[in-house]
């Protein structure tokens, strides 16, 4: 499968950006890729979808792998549960 989903394992809303973090499908790898500046929710799921994998096509702790895209997905909702976190600290 060329363009795999690639939920996220974290999303983090620091100094006014988001992070999207996710273990790459294909190379196994911590991948990271912003998510804008703008708080809203609705906003920042708009990053979600197809990405390019950045990862190399080989590396010393998984050998050889694809170097496809993946499909960034959040189907635990981590985007909506740091919005909350940030709605909260600001009361």
């Amino acid at each position: 499968m060329k363009n795999p989903e690639a939920p996220l394992s974290v999303a983090v809303y620091i100094g006014g950006r988001w992070t999207l973090r996710l273990v790459c499908p294909h190379c196994g790898h911590v991948h990271s890729h912003g998510g804008g500046t703008d708080p809203n929710p609705e906003v920042v799921r708009s990053y979600l979808g197809h990405r390019a994998g950045h990862c190399p096509s080989e590396c010393e702790t998984h050998g050889r792998h694809d170097r496809g895209g993946y499909v960034l997905t959040d189907p635990a909702d981590l985007i909506g549960e740091m919005h909350h976190a940030i709605t909260e600290a600001d009361k």
